[in-house]
């Protein structure tokens, strides 16, 4: 908990907390959390304006904090990541991490702070692990070994302007307004912050219930509207979509996610044909798109987009 105490506010009203042993108590009187408090998960606070929230308090205390959707067995994780590592897929995602985290040191070279949204399903090799020189706070809706923060995206439960970099990886596409939470990612970065996030684009349902929309690269600006670009680009290329199309044809035709799974991984080599594709096509036909920016004072404006599509066209 000391690794947040400075940081948390009240997700509804953005008011301080008082950090009892049974709950967390909003200490403004006239908010609903100043009776009803936010619950311990485990050694996490659960600090989710429950009253607006997809996350129910009843579920995530009745479940410990369990993710709601299967993580499957470790034996099939690691095995899927061992292939993502070997295709190259997971090194590009590691890297454009790493990335990130030089912009950050750019801005703030003493001891960075970065809030990662999405953080409790890390890889094992991300260099957000390695990072020794910064302070990491880990948030999710659910809990884990490396979860800080029980939090919900659209409603952080952070002070304004508290962190150097904020991560989002893979999360924009599982929550219901992605708008709103990048507009918390806005208010919780210091001046010149730095933000980074990859979103699905060409990729079939994932995550079940929770997910919920899908970017091009030119609709991921937009969303990114109020910060500066650094870089962007598509995630893979054609190659990396079709073995996600491959794996849910075979899971649907052999009634079976385990059947999908193992096609996805007999599949993975095609992967080496994206480094063959120039990035013009690859970003019309990509899984995913990232960002990488700088939080600035003045939003693009819709004419600003007319020129910015960076694909190969039709």
């Amino acid at each position: 908990m000391s690794v947040v105490a400075d940081l948390i506010v009240c997700p509804a009203c953005w008011s301080a907390l008082a950090l009892d042993k049974d709950r967390i108590r909003c200490t403004n009187t006239t908010c609903a959390y100043a009776a009803a408090g936010f619950p311990w998960v485990g050694r996490s606070p659960g600090l989710i304006d429950f009253a607006r929230s997809i996350v129910s308090e009843q579920a995530l205390t009745a479940s410990s904090g369990r993710s709601a959707v299967a993580r499957g067995g470790r034996a099939w994780q690691r095995l899927a990541y061992t292939m993502h590592h070997l295709s190259g897929i997971q090194p590009a995602i590691d890297g454009r991490a790493a990335l990130f985290l030089d912009y950050v040191r750019q801005k703030e070279p003493h001891k960075p702070t970065i809030l990662v949204i999405g953080g409790a399903n890390m890889s094992p090799d991300s260099p957000y692990r390695a990072a020794k020189d910064m302070r990491f706070v880990m948030s999710d809706i659910y809990a884990s070994a490396v979860t800080d923060v029980l939090a919900d995206g659209h409603f952080l439960p952070f002070r304004d302007a508290s962190f150097d970099g904020v991560s989002a990886q893979a999360v924009l596409e599982h929550v219901l307004d992605p708008r709103i939470v990048v507009s918390e990612i806005h208010r919780v970065l210091k001046p010149a912050g730095i933000v980074y996030a990859e979103t699905a684009f060409m990729q079939q349902v994932h995550e079940a219930g929770f997910d919920f929309s899908r970017f091009t690269h030119s609709g991921h600006r937009w969303l990114f509207r109020d910060f500066e670009e650094l870089r962007s680009g598509a995630s893979d290329g054609p190659a990396y979509v079709g073995i996600w199309s491959f794996r849910y044809l075979i899971q649907g035709l052999f009634r079976s996610k385990l059947a999908g799974v193992l096609g996805h991984i007999g599949l993975l080599w095609l992967h080496f044909l994206d480094k063959l594709i120039p990035a013009r096509f690859a970003i019309d036909s990509t899984t995913g798109v990232f960002f990488i920016g700088r939080k600035a004072d003045a939003a693009l404006k819709p004419r600003d987009m007319i020129g910015y599509y960076r694909g190969a066209g039709h």
